[in-house]
């Protein structure tokens, strides 16, 4: 945020990391103590302020537990149908960006090897670009620019790195912000199309681990109504209502498969025994 110089402006700064404060304790508190076993599986979100859920109200606590809540309510029941008890949890933090979760990073490190990635089996890279300055071309009439190009790079290694590890993979697009420039929604539109495309040479790559695209592109700028407007382009809790439903049709398949792999040896010794 900026720099406050108004007592208005002061007050909003310090309501805003109170609210910060209050909403990261309630999360944490919120996370402690899950386990992982062949019951009960994970899902973990990477990313910025989008991930870890920053603009919702304390009641819901962000895109994790909107997830969550989902699963519990709908999880047994057609076209979900999961038969496994699943957990989503986040480890996305505001300000950061792709190249702060680089798998060479401290930050990557700790989450996929000692914190709530480290068990999880499906992992979905969520990014707002909040913390990126610009998404204007470099040159006037050029579509691409450099922070595009690293940023979809970075995208590229942490996927292919959880992919390594075992890690089923969803990366969600880059939504528009309304407070940005037309230019700069054109490069984000860009940025969206190109890291489709490479999607498709990973996937080549992925053994079957990267699935598929999360669109919250979807959530249109002039659908204002699911944004925090007084922010850097949070959504608000009509906007993470609105992309929680999105994140469990993309996370469906992969938690599937996951599912299978597990029950599938039990199912094929009870058809033999029972034959």
């Amino acid at each position: 945020m900026a720099q406050p110089g108004t007592w208005s402006e002061r007050l909003a700064d310090l309501w805003y990391r109170l609210y910060v404060f209050i909403y990261r304790l309630s999360l944490s508190w919120s996370q402690r103590g899950l386990r992982v076993g062949r019951t009960h599986r994970r899902v973990a979100l990477i990313g910025d302020g989008l991930a870890e859920g920053i603009g919702d109200g304390l009641a819901h606590l962000g895109l994790a537990r909107r997830v969550q809540q989902l699963i519990l309510r709908e999880g047994h029941q057609s076209p979900t149908n999961l038969n496994l008890r699943w957990q989503v949890v986040t480890e996305g933090r505001h300000g950061t960006s792709p190249n702060d979760w680089l798998p060479s990073k401290d930050r990557y490190l700790r989450a996929v090897e000692h914190g709530m990635v480290a068990d999880a089996d499906v992992v979905v890279l969520l990014f707002s670009g909040e913390s990126e300055p610009s998404w204007q071309p470099t040159e006037p009439g050029k579509e691409s620019c450099n922070i595009q190009s690293d940023f979809v790079r970075s995208i590229e290694l942490i996927a292919k790195d959880l992919v390594h590890r075992g890690k089923h993979v969803v990366i969600g697009e880059i939504p528009g912000i309304p407070k940005r420039s037309s230019s700069d929604l054109r490069g984000v539109i860009h940025c969206n199309r190109k890291l489709s495309q490479e999607m498709e040479e990973w996937s080549s790559e992925s053994r079957g681990y990267l699935q598929r695209t999360l669109a919250p592109e979807t959530i249109k700028v002039v659908q204002q109504r699911a944004l925090c407007l007084d922010s850097d382009g949070w959504l608000n809790s009509h906007g993470y209502r609105m992309l929680a439903r999105m994140t469990l049709d993309a996370i469906t398949s992969p938690m599937k498969k996951v599912e299978w792999k597990i029950l599938s040896p039990g199912l094929i010794h009870h058809n033999i025994t029972s034959s």
